[in-house]
């Protein structure tokens, strides 16, 4: 095949591939009634900071607008009758006080967000909420962190003796955490 034949064979490429991309990204009129999408959840692993908020995602689409509804450890979580939890307008997504007589603890659980309409229902993932009990560990001469956070001790005494040091990396503009699997550092003497 010549250079001209492989130039119209480009050009036959891309004249399809903009074909199927414009079969493809055909937009849903707004007035089509359809049943409701997950848009956004939280991750299944839901590990949260109780200093920043305890709270659990869930957005859907839908015409008409879903109403949203929540179980939590398999049964049906009646959001309106726990006075430490609110559902944000608009959207199920669950905000949870803490307080005197509420431990961040209490909320540990599964939870399973479901938005329905007339149309149909749609159901996030099961999403395990668990609250993060990060300790800061106190650095000084002799226990260091580095910029890979990577924990150093220069010399380790019985106290360094634990069952869960955790590297934990925060993510503000998300809102997440990441948290690797503990270790057990056992000093023996």
């Amino acid at each position: 095949m010549g250079p001209q034949g492989w130039g119209l064979a480009l050009a036959k490429l891309g004249f399809l591939s903009l074909l199927w991309r414009n079969v493809f990204t055909m937009e849903v009129p707004l007035d089509l009634r359809q049943p409701p999408t997950i848009i956004k959840q939280s991750m299944k692993e839901h590990l949260v900071d109780p200093k920043e908020g305890i709270f659990i995602e869930c957005e859907a689409k839908g015409n008409p607008f879903p109403v949203f509804s929540w179980r939590k450890n398999g049964k049906f979580y009646n959001v309106p009758r726990d006075p430490w939890v609110t559902m944000r307008r608009w959207s199920g997504t669950l905000d949870m006080a803490t307080g005197a007589k509420r431990r961040p603890e209490d909320y540990e659980a599964e939870y399973q967000c479901f938005a329905t309409n007339d149309y149909g229902s749609a159901v996030s993932d099961k999403i395990r909420l668990r609250v993060s009990t990060m300790m800061p560990i106190r650095q000084d001469r002799r226990v260091s962190m580095g910029v890979n956070g990577d924990l150093y001790f220069s010399h380790i005494i019985v106290n360094d003796s634990l069952t869960d040091y955790s590297c934990n990396a925060r993510f503000k503009a998300t809102q997440t955490i990441q948290q690797k699997s503990p270790y057990t550092l056992k000093v023996l003497t």
